[in-house]
């Protein structure tokens, strides 16, 4: 013990220099985490300063943006692109066809990915052969002519809506996903539910299926994403503009920028110009996805760690 200006104080023990050592060991080691915390962020802001630039664009007046390009902060923001984008004509058609596609195909997506994979992890007669045809048309198809033919003259879906739905009932890799996920869950479950006298369907829905949010969830979303950015079964296989999907619209617009300026009146062409619009119809189209992302990330995650791993 030693006495300093008539207190006691305990003089404890000095670090040694192996914990020094330690210490700066581990200070060292911070290093390469940090520069990787620096690039992924220099990273993330390349990837997502386009999309912050078009947001800008879509509410820059036409003066600004040819003086200034590229826009890093607001200037003189105005609505009026997307006045003009919510008053386009064919909004409403798109959004009501997409809006439609949507539900469902992703209902029918969602349903028939979780029958076959579940069927697939049942001891059926053939199973082997069924699991090796799948396997082979993700890598062989028979051409975009055949398809073209088929839907149209054998089908007979050309010109519906039904082309743009029905053919695409299962993704290879979301059943590959799914089978891997009911792999992993306990048989003894499956097996009491039967011995309870659940039939296969029974134990599906009431036992299984409730176990699969997470998967269900990830597949939902996948299929939900790739039904709303649908346009290329429409571009093949409609011919009237009543049964275009809203990204095929938009896909017709940015393609094609007279046919934006067309719709806007003689008067006020110099009000509104047409890379406003089309970036603006670009926000207007992303934002619901990007809404409903952040609710569904925490089943994202958890579906593909759980469902890519077997064991």
């Amino acid at each position: 013990m030693a006495a300093t200006n008539g207190y006691t104080q305990a003089a404890g023990p000095k670090p040694s220099r192996a914990f020094r050592r330690g210490a700066v060991g581990r200070k060292g080691a911070d290093i390469p985490m940090i520069a990787m915390v620096v690039f992924l962020s220099a990273w993330a802001l390349i990837i997502l300063f386009p999309f912050y630039n078009a947001v800008l664009i879509s509410f820059a007046p036409q003066r600004v943006y040819i003086r200034t390009p590229l826009l890093v902060y607001p200037i003189e923001p105005t609505l009026d692109a997307y006045r003009f984008v919510f008053k386009w004509p064919s909004l409403a058609t798109g959004l009501r066809n997409t809006s439609f596609i949507l539900v469902v195909g992703t209902t029918y997506n969602v349903l028939l990915t979780a029958l076959t994979a579940y069927a697939l992890t049942k001891p059926i007669p053939g199973r082997k052969f069924f699991r090796l045809m799948i396997l082979f048309t993700m890598f062989f198809g028979g051409g975009l002519f055949p398809y073209y033919l088929f839907i149209n003259s054998t089908i007979h879906l050309g010109n519906t809506i039904w082309a743009m739905i029905l053919p695409t009932g299962i993704s290879i890799m979301d059943l590959l996903i799914m089978q891997s996920y009911y792999e992993t869950l306990p048989e003894e479950i499956a097996e009491s539910a039967r011995i309870d006298g659940a039939g296969e369907l029974k134990t599906l829905f009431r036992i299984v299926l409730p176990m699969c949010k997470p998967m269900l969830a990830t597949i939902t979303l996948y299929c939900a994403v790739a039904r709303w950015n649908e346009w290329w079964y429409g571009m093949l296989f409609e011919r009237s503009t009543d049964n275009y999907p809203m990204m095929l619209f938009l896909r017709n617009m940015l393609a094609e920028t007279r046919a934006v300026t067309a719709n806007i009146p003689i008067s006020q062409r110099e009000l509104v110009f047409s890379k406003g619009i089309q970036m603006a119809a670009i926000i207007v189209t992303m934002a619901p996805i990007v809404c409903v992302y952040p609710f569904l990330q925490k089943y994202f995650v958890k579906g593909i760690t759980l469902g890519g791993v077997k064991g």
